[in-house]
């Protein structure tokens, strides 16, 4: 694994989100400020372009978890560990 295996895969989730994303979220201006996917379970996944932040948000939106692109191993050690439970 190189050192900017994390940034890509950080970098391609947002753009996946970005560009097959179903789900808005507007500021008060009515600008767009959240891009992403709603999940069958009511979750949805949005990439902040303000802030550079992959967003889980539960039911409620209420903010479940967030990755910057320096929190990039996060998502590499995520992936890592739903490929093993697939393996099992």
């Amino acid at each position: 694994m190189d050192k900017f295996e994390g940034k890509r895969l950080f970098w391609k989730v947002a753009d996946t989100l970005i560009e097959n994303g179903d789900t808005t979220l507007r500021d008060d201006a009515l600008e767009v400020v959240e891009r992403g996917i709603l999940l069958s379970n009511g979750y949805c996944i949005l990439y902040n372009y303000k802030k550079g932040i992959i967003k889980i948000y539960d039911r409620e939106m209420c903010l479940v978890l967030g990755v910057q692109e320096k929190d990039a191993e996060l998502l590499l050690s995520l992936k890592e560990m739903f490929l093993n439970v697939e393996d099992v």
